[in-house]
């Protein structure tokens, strides 16, 4: 804003500045072991390179030395705010900060590296800044200085302000204000200075700062030397005891308050004057103390609560032999407080110890047990004070031994190392238990003396670890001597493994297949297919691998496979997908065998069901011929001899018995052939199907229970159809209506082999039984043919039937099925 002075003035003026810094540091060479002086010198110094740097900045136009500058002033603006903080630490709390203040020494550091390389124009707005003519000082917008310079600097100077102005509140001595004051108002001077410049009221090649900074050092150094500015000032017995913390008053030797400070008036009953009862009777705590009883500490009720102290006393002698009792109270509120803490922590962790389920031991540098918590004895059975003294690998087993104890030696040696190890331990009843033992160097340390180590029970866990390696080498075992294999692809196809049993079926071995893709081994024909149902799987998860192929042997030939698998990409331990292969050759093999006889069966049926209706068709004519003479024959005859009658009647019977044969004997051809195609059938469903197609009047069907058979609907369906007719002609309409024979109830269920049905009716007679589902045998009215068909079905079927009585007297027919 302003155009002067001009860069050759301001260079000098700030070159100029870099002398009173350096004679304040020289001056005080003396004074370096005072508090607060060395950090106050190295201040200075800051404040020098600072002006100097500034001024080289101002007077030389080398693009090269001014950006060499410009980085000094980088470091040394926040250097300076830091030394600036730690003077102010020294000077309030007249002791050094602590170690991690120093860790504010990092970021200008790493400011300065960072200006000399300039990454990604952080610290220079402009590439290159070694070789511009423009003035680095102050930044740009966009670089990180400002946060670091200015913003770091001031906020260490608003802190070291705060404590400064603490301190002179705090202060009770008039010298110790005025030194605070002095410092407040320095930093004031400084701060403003800063402000111009930061906020651009000079020229950048010129800065008041360090000005200001180092004028104010030769005061501060003038102070110091001549008027102890950072040393207390003597006060004298009245103000020192006033200052002091502790309570103090003293007895004369007639025991009378002679003296007391303004401490002992806030929590005692006191004033000068006050003999030794008065002050014993406002003040019943102090009676122990004044009595001359030792007493630890005693209590006092004080500001609303009770406050703890520590009595001290002691003689005083002056004037011709006169005494004096000096009493001072310090106050140990907090001490107790924290022992009571203490004691309490104490016992928490001896109960910690005591129950837990671990225990801690403590082994010194020959091996020998020093320490050892209660745990020990839940886990081995021992009193800790009987292996206490004793030597610690003498509980260990023979074969873990030597381990241990190298592994002891190991950390003894080198005390960064931690001791992890696994380890038997005989305990007192002689078992053998596994530990884990995981410990730390404490030889150095005066409280431990020895290895500290944490040591666990593991036995249950070793246990597992075993039963998990015998269950491994089982599964390897499995997969080895199993006949099918598993292989995971990856999402290219690629096999990334895959189980030693690919040896069994297509004679490779697992490695030469690892790194192969998987369609490589598939027949031509069969890999589209294949890798669609692959893709699939690949596309969703939930999608299952289920396909049949033929895959090439290492000889050469194929053979067919059923692969079933799932995708498992997102497993960590799988990473792809997960195939189950088995050799399904031989199966193929029957398959193509079966539908081969198949196809031959259905070729002879057919061959059979065209011979019965050829049969039936020639029968025809015979009989038509037969039944015609018949017919004649009784016409011849008349009124014939009733034997002659009976016999035309049996033959007209003959004949329509065979005419039945004829129309039924293709039906029959059909019904004996073989069932192709079975197909799950529910026998309610099918029974309350053919229900539906009888004729069955005031019959009721009941459903006992129910189950799922293999069968052909169709023809199990006329299975009941012919059952259920069986019993409305002879349980029913052969009868006549007799009430304590009719049948009234049909009742089907399922047996363990297969199912039944029956009804109430009169049932069947023994002698009948063994013919009942012989071709045109018929206990009553009927063809005969019914219950032949029935056991047709049956057979077709591989099955059985057999009839025997119900419960209730009625017929009972049982089919056993194969399944």
């Amino acid at each position: 804003m302003f155009g002067y002075p001009t860069p050759s003035t301001a260079g000098l003026i700030m070159m100029a500045g870099g002398i009173p810094p350096l004679l304040a540091v020289y001056w005080l060479r003396n004074y370096r072991h005072q508090p607060a002086v060395l950090w106050f010198q190295r201040a200075m110094v800051c404040g020098m390179v600072w002006s100097v740097s500034v001024g080289l900045i101002a007077l030389v136009e080398t693009p090269q030395l001014r950006f060499v500058a410009a980085n000094v002033v980088v470091l040394t603006i926040p250097t300076a705010s830091i030394c600036y903080f730690i003077f102010s630490y020294e000077f309030t709390f007249k002791t050094s900060p602590p170690r991690a203040v120093f860790g504010l020494f990092v970021p200008p550091t790493l400011l300065f590296v960072a200006g000399w390389f300039n990454p990604g124009t952080l610290v220079y707005t402009t590439a290159d800044p070694h070789l511009i003519n423009e003035i680095l000082i102050p930044a740009n917008e966009g670089s990180i200085q400002p946060l670091v310079t200015v913003g770091m600097g001031y906020t260490l100077v608003v802190m070291a302000a705060g404590m400064v102005f603490g301190e002179l509140l705090r202060s009770t001595q008039p010298a110790r204000k005025r030194q605070a004051a002095v410092i407040l108002v320095s930093m004031v001077i400084v701060s403003a200075l800063g402000a111009v410049k930061v906020l651009g009221v000079v020229p950048p090649y010129f800065d008041p700062t360090p000005i200001g900074w180092t004028l104010s050092g030769l005061l501060f150094a003038a102070t110091i030397t001549r008027h102890q500015f950072l040393q207390q000032s003597p006060a004298p017995w009245r103000q020192t005891v006033a200052t002091i913390p502790e309570a103090v008053f003293v007895l004369d030797a007639d025991s009378v308050v002679a003296e007391v400070n303004e401490r002992a008036t806030e929590i005692l009953d006191i004033s000068v004057g006050m003999t030794g009862e008065e002050l014993q009777d406002r003040n019943p705590a102090l009676s122990t103390v004044l009595d001359d009883t030792e007493s630890a500490t005693i209590e006092l009720r004080a500001a609303g609560q009770t406050r703890v102290f520590d009595p001290h006393t002691s003689m005083l002698e002056y004037g011709r032999g006169a005494t004096a009792t000096v009493i001072s109270l310090q106050e140990v509120t907090d001490r107790a407080a924290a022992e009571e803490t203490l004691q309490t922590t104490k016992e928490r962790y001896r109960r910690i110890f005591q129950q837990s389920s671990d225990y801690v031991t403590i082994v010194d540098e020959s091996e020998t047990i020093i320490d050892v918590t209660q745990g020990v004895e839940r886990i081995l059975g021992y009193d800790p004070e009987e292996m206490i003294g004793r030597k610690a690998f003498s509980y260990v087993h023979p074969e873990d031994k030597q381990q241990a104890v190298e592994a002891f030696a190991e950390v003894v040696a080198n005390p960064d190392r931690q001791l992890d190890i696994e380890f038997r331990v005989q305990g007192a009843d002689g078992e053998y238990r596994w530990l884990e033992g995981r410990g730390t160097n404490h030889l150095e340390d005066p409280l431990i003396g020895g290895m500290l180590a944490n040591v666990r029970d593991i036995s249950e866990r070793k246990e597992a670890e075993r039963a998990l390696e015998e269950t491994k080498e089982r599964y390897s075992r499995m997969f080895e001597l199993s006949t099918d294999y598993v292989t995971i692809v990856d999402e290219s196809g690629t096999i990334i493994d895959i189980t030693p049993g690919i040896e069994d079926v297509l004679t490779y071995e697992p490695e030469e297949m690892i790194g192969t893709d998987a369609l490589d081994y598939i027949h031509p024909d069969d890999r589209a297919h294949v890798h669609e149902v692959f893709a699939d799987a690949l596309g969703n998860s939930a999608i299952g691998i289920d396909i049949e192929y033929r895959a090439e042997t290492s000889d050469g030939n194929y053979r067919w496979m059923e692969a079933r698998g799932h995708n498992h990409l997102d497993d960590p331990l799988l990473e792809g997908v997960v195939v189950n292969v088995r050799d399904i050759s031989e199966r193929k093999q029957r398959e193509q065998e079966l539908t081969r006889l198949t196809r031959q069966l259905r070729q002879k049926n057919q061959q059979l069901e065209r011979l019965a209706g050829v049969v039936s068709h020639d029968l025809q004519t015979p009989l038509s011929t037969a039944e015609k003479l018949t017919g004649l024959l009784r016409a011849d005859l008349g009124e014939a001899d009733p034997a002659v009658e009976q016999s035309l009647a049996d033959l007209e019977a003959t004949h329509q018995r065979l005419q039945e044969f004829a129309d039924q004997l293709p039906r029959l051809a059909r019904e004996s052939t073989d069932v192709e195609e079975p197909t799950t059938c529910d026998l309610q469903s099918v029974a309350e199907s053919a229900w539906s197609f009888v004729e069955t009047g005031s019959l009721d069907l009941q459903i006992a229970s129910t189950s799922t058979v293999r069968a052909d609907p169709s023809r199990l369906q006329r299975v009941f159809e012919n059952l259920f007719q069986n019993t409305v002609t002879h349980g029913v309409e052969a009868v006549g209506g007799e009430q304590a024979h009719t049948a009234t109830t049909v009742r089907v269920g399922s047996t363990d082999d297969g199912f039944y049905i029956e009804d109430d009716g009169p049932g069947i007679r023994p002698e009948q039984r063994s013919e009942l589902f012989e071709y045109g045998m018929s206990t009553g009215s009927g063809s005969g043919f019914g219950l032949a068909i029935v056991r047709t079905i049956i057979e077709a079927h591989g099955w059985t039937v057999d009839v025997v009585d119900s419960d209730t007297g009625g017929a009972r027919f049982e089919v056993e099925t194969t399944e």
